[in-house]
């Protein structure tokens, strides 16, 4: 019964008779899908004991406010994925008779129910669940979510879970595993309603992407991220981003040997005052553009670890850091870098800027914006002399020059 009544935009109401048999039926993923007009629907007599798909079965349902799914039979359903999908007036759902033993997959499977203000699902037992990506992305009704109750053993994806969920205040993880995920990003991005996680069970030790994880969450004022482990993490950038009432922020324990993009990773944590990135190993970090871009308040930073060798791009990785005063970068040697536009720009507290090591013969032009927008006589920038292009900008914009051999 696939796609049986799809894409029928003006149906209204249906109502399936005693006659109406599916108790051989293994398919329904997108039976009513993009019955858009559908107001009311009768599944009574629906037998779906034989059903393995249920895949984006009511995609695009966007009228329905509610479904009665409560004779449904779901113990042989491995595919739940955009099952509710658009269902965007939908108010509330009865999801307590389900049984969700074989569900494989539930990626999409609320996404943008932007009209459901609590979904319970402490029922569900999920130990053959594989992929929770997007389930509730654009829930942005959605104010808690407990999921201590789930199983989740073999789960393996639950990026943007609760991506745009905005209204989101409370999330209970207290028992959830994680052990197998390898993919986090944008999973709590713009939940910015949310001022604490507690995510002290992660195992984080499988994971490859952590882009974009807490991206605007702004409201959040404590996260504790002491207990991940990111051996394995390959992409970083945009993780802390926008993260505007953040204080602290202790990362010393991250394991970086294997990042390749810190892309505006600490950018917009306007509130942080100081930040250890000691033990950070950059040897395979690739792109630093915007990393530490618009920390207002940012005056001590411990970089004095960075391997910036593989590193391309460096475009405006210190903009708009106004409290900062004394940087050394004497040690990156930026020979691979070809983008290096507004490193520095805004920087006007700045008064002892070390860049011995800097080499911008790839850079093109880009390095004729490095010092733009500074305003600072009391800055003193240390370079070797070979380094005529850049003195060249120094000089024009009367910031003092001192030559290291």
């Amino acid at each position: 019964m696939s796609h049986m009544f799809y894409f029928c935009p003006s149906l209204k109401v249906l109502t399936l008779s005693n006659n109406f048999i599916t108790s051989n039926v293994k398919n329904m993923s997108n039976m009513f899908g993009i019955c858009s007009d559908l107001e009311n629907i009768n599944l009574q007599s629906f037998d779906t004991k034989n059903v393995i798909s249920m895949n984006n079965m009511f995609l695009d349902c966007s009228s329905l406010k509610e479904i009665d799914i409560s004779k449904f039979d779901t113990s042989k359903v491995e595919d739940m994925s955009g099952m509710f999908l658009n269902c965007k007036e939908l108010q509330k759902i009865d999801l307590s008779s389900f049984n969700t033993e074989s569900v494989k997959d539930m990626s999409y499977m609320f996404k943008e129910c932007t009209n459901l203000g609590s979904i319970d699902i402490s029922n569900f037992k999920t130990i053959q669940l594989e992929n929770i990506a997007y389930m509730f992305e654009g829930c942005t009704s959605l104010k808690s979510i407990d999921l201590s109750k789930l199983n989740t053993p073999n789960l393996l994806d639950m990026s943007s879970l609760f991506y745009g969920c905005t209204s989101l205040e409370s999330i209970n993880f207290s028992k959830f595993d994680t052990s197998k995920v390898t993919n986090m990003n944008f999973l709590f991005y713009e939940c910015n309603s949310l001022k604490s996680i507690d995510l002290s069970n992660f195992d984080t030790s499988n994971v490859l992407d952590m882009s974009y994880m807490f991206f605007d969450c702004s409201s959040l004022s404590s996260l504790n991220v002491n207990n991940f482990k990111t051996e394995n993490v390959k992409d970083m950038s945009y993780m802390f981003s926008n993260c505007g009432s953040l204080t602290e922020l202790d990362v010393t324990n991250f394991d970086t040997k294997k990042v390749e993009s810190v892309i505006y990773m600490f950018g917009g944590l306007k509130q942080i005052k100081t930040l250890n990135l000691k033990n950070f190993v950059t040897t395979q970090v690739k792109d630093m553009k915007n990393m530490f871009n618009e920390d207002m308040n940012l005056i001590n930073i411990d970089i004095s670890g960075f391997n910036v060798e593989n590193v391309q791009d460096m475009e405006s990785m210190f903009y708009k850091c106004e409290s900062i005063s004394s940087l050394d970068l004497s040690h990156f040697n930026t020979k691979n870098v070809k983008s290096i536009g507004k490193m520095f720009s805004y920087c006007n507290n700045l008064t002892n800027l070390n860049i011995a090591g800097f080499n911008i013969e790839n850079c093109g032009e880009t390095y004729l914006t490095m010092f733009d927008d500074i305003n600072n006589e009391n800055l003193v920038v240390r370079i070797k002399k070979e380094n005529e292009n850049i003195i060249s900008i120094l000089k024009d914009k009367n910031i003092t020059v001192e030559y290291i051999e």
